[in-house]
Formats: structure tokens, sequence, C-alpha cells
């Protein structure tokens, strides 16, 4: 494989934008649980700060010239705001709560709105997972599976494509594991409990350059579907971490997580997913996958404790993986168009700011 490039301002020079605390004197722009944001025509980022459920229009010298959305289930409101994406003038928004769907000018004016909703007589949780336009996005309909017996199992789901009233269905595939477990207590009583594996994984669903990128939980290759059917595939050469250290390290962060934690939990919890957590045959080699134009970012799992993330570039239009990123691990890339490159950044006490840099040249 040719080397990839590895470089962008972010490593050597300045940001071309940033906007955060220290660039406002009025007070208005309070960056909370940042969820994405987008480049408008006219050069304004669109924010979704999901910790003030609203969408903020902010200007290049970092000041806020409109928000919109509330804390609610009414029109306009967010239950849940997680999703955000621009196409020319319009904004759109995923409330993942609600799972609503909402078209804004960035005036704030609500276009229309509508419920993500699967085909008639499909059953199931369904989860939009990527904004291809403003009128056609990609979801799935996720079904959980059944253990009868310890160990892990694979949870499933059928992705579909929607653009308008027309509905595709691209397949089922593997989504993420669940771990069942049977336990007796020091009393000699018998229970079982399945818990998720978020440190496992999942599959990830992205949309750009008109096209469907999929990788499968378990699998390195993204599998790219184009609008006639047809697919292809570009390799990520990642190497997974291992399951059995991804869980102890999960462990370690919930049993940190409980204030005075019962020892009798303690001893279980480590047990479970420590020396009883199963070999793991399917594990994911990326946690996150992010559009930027004609571009899909996807986040390298880290080992735990990693100060860096690394993340893969691939160019949908070309189909080819063509470069390589190595960020913080306090910093997560929220999307931008194929000339500015969003970036949220995240400092030791919690407070964030959204930089921007000019695109890399891949």
């Amino acid at each position: 494989m040719p080397s990839l490039p590895a470089t962008l301002p972010a490593q050597s020079g300045v940001p071309t934008l940033a906007l955060g605390p220290q660039r406002f004197t009025t007070g208005d722009l309070e960056l909370d649980q940042v969820r994405g944001a987008g480049v408008l025509p006219d050069g304004r980022i669109a924010i979704a700060n999901a910790g003030t459920s609203n969408v903020l229009i902010v200007n290049r010298r970092g000041t806020v010239d409109k928000r919109f959305g509330r804390q609610g289930e009414g029109p306009g409101d967010f239950g849940g705001l997680n999703r955000i994406a621009t196409f020319g003038d319009t904004v759109v928004t995923y409330d993942g709560l609600l799972n609503r769907v909402t078209l804004w000018r960035p005036d704030g004016t609500v276009i229309r709105s509508f419920i993500a909703q699967a085909a008639p007589g499909q059953e199931g949780l369904v989860s939009l997972e990527a904004i291809a336009s403003p009128s056609s996005y990609l979801a799935t309909v996720r079904v959980y599976g059944e253990q009868p017996r310890n160990g892990l199992y694979l949870n499933r789901f059928a992705l579909f494509g929607v653009r308008g009233t027309e509905r595709t269905a691209l397949g089922t595939h593997p989504w993420s594991h669940s771990y069942f477990y049977a336990e007796t207590d020091k009393e000699g009583g018998r229970g079982t409990a399945s818990y998720g594996t978020p440190f496992l994984g999942a599959t990830l669903v992205a949309s750009a350059a008109s096209k469907t990128l999929l990788l499968v939980v378990g699998e390195s290759r993204v599998t790219i579907r184009r609008a006639d059917g047809t697919q292809g595939g570009v390799a990520l050469p990642i190497v997974p971490v291992s399951g059995r250290e991804r869980a102890k390290a999960y462990a370690d962060a919930m049993i940190a997580s409980v204030k005075d934690p019962d020892p009798d939990w303690v001893r279980k919890f480590r047990l479970m997913f420590g020396a009883n957590f199963p070999a793991v045959s399917r594990q994911a080699v990326a946690q996150y996958a992010v559009t930027v134009g004609g571009t899909v970012w996807f986040q390298e799992f880290r080992k735990p404790k990693d100060a860096v993330a690394t993340w893969w570039v691939v160019d949908a239009r070309r189909e080819a993986l063509v470069g390589r990123l190595t960020l913080p691990a306090s910093s997560t890339i929220l999307g931008g168009n194929d000339q500015l490159l969003l970036v949220l950044q995240t400092d030791p006490d919690g407070v964030q700011s959204v930089v921007g840099f000019d695109m890399p040249k891949y």
C-alpha cells in the first residue's frame, strides 16, 4: 500500500477558525455537549449544541448570529439533539429521542419536519444513521437477539435508504454484541443478566458523494454502495485492540464511576468483565464515522488511556483510502465541507471549543 499523507494544519500551524470561550466577550456563546457542525454557504457555522437543546449559527468572529430550538417535544423543540448536517442554506437536524428529522432555514424558520419510519410491516427500533440530503437519509431497524447460555451474541439490524416516500432495503447486517451471563450469589441463588458491550463497538454507517459506506462490526473493509446498486470497497489497515483489554478498561471505568461501591458487586463485575469474559471473534476496528464533504473519516479504536487517536480518511468519490491523521484524544472531528475541517476540542476542565482547519489536500 502506498504511504498515506498525515499532514494537517492542526499539527504544524494555526487554525483558520476558532469558536469558543476564548473568542467571545458578549457571553452568548455557550458550547455544551456539541454533537456536530456544518458549514453554510456564507461561511457561518451551524452547531448542534445538545447541552442547551438548540442550534447555534455562529459567524467567523465567534459570535452567535442566531440560535433556535429549545428543550421540549413540540414543533421546533428538541428532546435529544444528536445529529446535524448542512446542504446549501438548509440545516438538517435529527432528534434521536423523538426520532424526528427537521429542516430549518438559517434564520430559525422550520421548513418541515417528519418522523424517521421503517417500511410498512417492519418492526423494531428505528434509528437514523446518516443524512444524505434534505430529502434522503439512511436508517436502521434494530433487532436485539437472545442467548440461552453464557457468552457473546450478535444483535442485527436491517439497513434501508429513504428518498422522499421511497424506501430501499440495503440488507441485514450484524450490529453489535450483547453479553449473556448467568451468576450465582453467595446464598446459592441463581440469576441471569444481559449486558451491552459498547466497548466492543458497533457497525458504522455513513453517506458521502451519494454513496453509502458501511463498516460492519468485525470487518476491516468498508463496503461502498453506489447509487446504481453496484458495490466497491476499501480496506482499513487497522489491527484490533484486544476485546478482553477493552472489557477490563470498561469494568475499571464503571467501578470508578460508583461512589462507595459494594465490594461483592465489584468482585462479580471484575469477574464478568475479566477472567470470565469470552474471546471476541468479531471486534470493531473503528468507533466513529464522520462525513466531511466527499470524505468519511473513521476513528480507530484507541487502546485504554491512549493520549492520541488515529483517523483514517476514505474518499467516497475515488473509493480510496487517501489519508491518515493523528489527533489528541481530547479532539473529535465534527464535520465540515471540502474546504474546511471542523474539530471539537475539549480542555481538561471540560470546556469545549470548535476549531476549523483548511481541508488537507489528499
